[in-house]
């Protein structure tokens, strides 16, 4: 299915897996395999991004645990960590009591998007699912009220989001009402079974945007 945005556009895929191999002239850049001591989150992570000097972790986590797997300070849905492993030296934005955060995205204009099921104040108002943060020092830069979220992708004019539909958001957090949603299917007779169809990741892919997840159109 394709649909077409003034700018490219969306293509969707159905996600059934991709097997790959190394060529060998790239293995000899291959990082250990030895894993370092370094600090960790309690639970569950989603996503992984590097940006602002930091690589930022998302998840259902509630803290940081130490290399010896210790109690370290509180990190809700989002950590962030330095160049050594050790929690990076970040105010981490208030995403509520019990975040979920299922995807990151840098944009082209260095604001780091977070998505999930969240909930956070910007600008005197209460705000959900969707932030941007400035990710050299976790201060809200962005406000965005959206439904749950699963994956998220910043362009240089807009912020796509995919959730159980796929949207389209301005970089000031408004919505972008040139943009049709996208809802995707579950066609039953195919499948047998009454699957929840949802976006799960986004890509930007030489003017399209590539959505794969749970659907058949």
């Amino acid at each position: 299915m394709r649909r077409t945005t003034r700018r490219g556009q969306i293509v969707l895929l159905l996600a059934v897996g991709i097997v790959g191999t190394i060529a060998p002239s790239a293995r000899a850049g291959v990082p250990s395999q030895q894993a370092d001591a370094t600090w960790m989150v309690d639970a569950r992570t989603w996503a992984v991004a590097s940006a602002g000097g930091s690589v930022w972790v998302g998840g259902v986590f509630d803290r940081y645990l130490t290399p010896t797997r210790g109690s370290g300070p509180t990190a809700k849905g989002l950590a962030a960590f330095d160049a050594s492993g050790s929690p990076a030296s970040v105010t981490l934005p208030n995403l509520g009591s019990s975040p979920t955060v299922f995807d990151l995205s840098l944009g082209p204009n260095g604001t780091l998007y977070v998505a999930g099921k969240f909930s956070y104040a910007f600008g005197g108002k209460s705000r959900q699912n969707l932030v941007g943060i400035n990710p050299s020092n976790g201060a809200i830069v962005a406000g965005f009220s959206t439904p749950g979220l699963k994956t998220v992708l910043a362009t240089s004019d807009r912020v796509y989001a995919g959730g159980r539909k796929l949207e389209a958001y301005r970089l000031d957090g408004s919505k972008d009402g040139s943009f049709q949603a996208v809802t995707p299917k579950i066609d039953p007779s195919l499948r047998g079974h009454d699957t929840p169809s949802q976006f799960r990741d986004l890509v930007s892919y030489q003017g399209d945007v590539i959505a794969i997840g749970q659907f058949d159109f």
